[in-house]
């Protein structure tokens, strides 16, 4: 078994050249069915920047390969179904904590603000990833559960997707983001080329609490 509520620098070694190394970044946040089915899969384990050995500037692919996307001050949530008598597929929003009656009314008061159509979409693409066994990852800004940064609104920003078996990344592009639901998190007025020119261009901004790349 892996616990991740304790942790040391040695859990998540560098560099990632065996495979019990790689299962142990991909293992914290999965959910399995009765049947031991993957059926939620979050991001694997990453690091801010500098945070270790990993992540220094010379150890890091060129800025270029990278998507850059705006991170707020939210909480990472990913949907789950479940079948019940009364709904063919009862939509679940659940976070790294999993999931627990307080978290699941401030989500439905935020879920309930919306338009039917605006949910509707919503539903839709979670439901759409879902049945191809992929997982939706949103970051889940709202008043309701302000962390440090007071937000005016409730905002569901899709970040990305994953295939549950295989654990690849969907990469997703603006063609999602033709809903009021959440907004174009993908940054392209960043004109530097280094991974140092972004960490310095982040001290000004506000309302933010960095990127994602």
């Amino acid at each position: 078994s892996i616990s991740y509520l304790y942790t040391t620098p040695e859990t998540f070694e560098y560099p990632v050249d065996t495979r019990e190394k790689q299962l142990l970044r991909e293992c914290r946040g999965l959910i399995f069915d009765s049947q031991g089915k993957v059926i939620s899969r979050g991001f694997h384990k990453f690091f801010n920047y500098k945070q270790n050995e990993e992540t220094q500037p010379e150890n890091l692919p060129p800025l270029n390969e990278f998507q850059i996307e705006l991170k707020y001050d939210g909480s990472m949530v990913r949907p789950i179904f479940e079948r019940t008598h009364s709904e063919a597929n009862k939509l679940y929003l659940i976070t790294k904590n999993g999931f627990t009656e307080d978290l699941r009314l401030r989500l439905n008061k935020d879920l309930d603000s919306y338009d039917i159509d605006i949910y509707d979409t919503f539903y839709n693409l979670c439901m759409g990833l879902y049945c191809g066994y992929k997982t939706g990852i949103f970051e889940w800004i709202t008043p309701n559960h302000s962390i440090v940064i007071k937000y005016p609104k409730a905002i569901f920003n899709f970040l990305d997707g994953r295939d549950n078996k295989t654990g690849d990344y969907l990469v997703r592009s603006n063609s999602h983001l033709n809903t009021h639901l959440w907004q174009d998190t993908i940054v392209s007025n960043f004109k530097g080329n280094s991974w140092e020119n972004l960490y310095k261009y982040t001290e000004n901004l506000e309302g933010i609490e960095g990127f994602v790349c």
